[in-house]
């Protein structure tokens, strides 16, 4: 089972920063999940909100502002490129899409990083068919917080490589439909080690946590 790394490594340092990040890597996850958002200028940033409220204590919304803005009220918030220039081909990015009609700039963006490896994942399977009109041959993760018949009828339409299911809502036989289906599945987020054994006895192919400094040996 791989492990990614949840915001980096989000239980150790403030999330979706290059700081996290870089532990997240030097931990040596297999993959960094990390958040989408567009500044009014079409600058992707990385984060999870779109209010800087929780993470920075600025209740200002970065839709509305521009990347100069931002940086100048939180410079810890990186753009995509910021982290495409950290990761290079050395860890696979889980880049998901918080705030709809932004698949082209993200496109364009991932465009100029050949060597870059990524899925896009995404809670609007509307967005993730967007994806799939303008790219034939992209990793497509479905975003669900339970199983559905809904959910594997979006990831045959949109010809999806995983689902991304919420904790709580994993079962042997989500697992065994995916895998029958040709999905990988991760499970988030998970900081607990004995649930994680238990997720990898399951085949739960990804685990998603906060805490990757936990997870060494799975």
């Amino acid at each position: 089972m791989q492990i990614y790394g949840h915001r980096g490594a989000s239980g150790l340092l403030p999330e979706n920063t290059i700081a996290a990040f870089e532990r997240a890597i030097e931990l040596g996850v297999a993959g960094i999940e990390t958040d989408l958002h567009a500044t009014a200028d079409d600058q992707i940033i990385l984060t999870h909100d779109p209010s800087l409220a929780r993470a920075y204590g600025i209740d200002r919304d970065v839709r509305m502002m521009t990347l100069a803005e931002v940086q100048d009220v939180a410079p810890d918030v990186p753009t995509l490129r910021d982290l495409l220039d950290l990761a290079g081909d050395r860890i696979h990015l889980d880049l998901e899409v918080k705030q709809p009609y932004l698949e082209e700039l993200i496109l364009a963006e991932l465009a100029r990083y050949p060597a870059a490896r990524w899925a896009i994942s995404c809670f609007d399977w509307r967005s993730l068919k967007r994806f799939r009109t303008l790219s034939a041959g992209i990793d497509l993760w479905l975003l669900s917080m339970f199983d559905s018949p809904l959910l594997w009828q979006a990831a045959e339409a949109i010809d999806g490589a995983a689902i991304a299911i919420y904790d709580k809502a994993i079962t042997a036989e989500t697992v065994a439909s995916a895998h029958a289906s040709g999905l990988e599945v991760m499970v988030w987020t998970v900081n607990d080690p004995d649930r994680a054994a238990d997720l990898a006895d399951l085949g739960v192919d990804i685990l998603c946590t906060d805490h990757p400094e936990r997870f060494q040996t799975l």
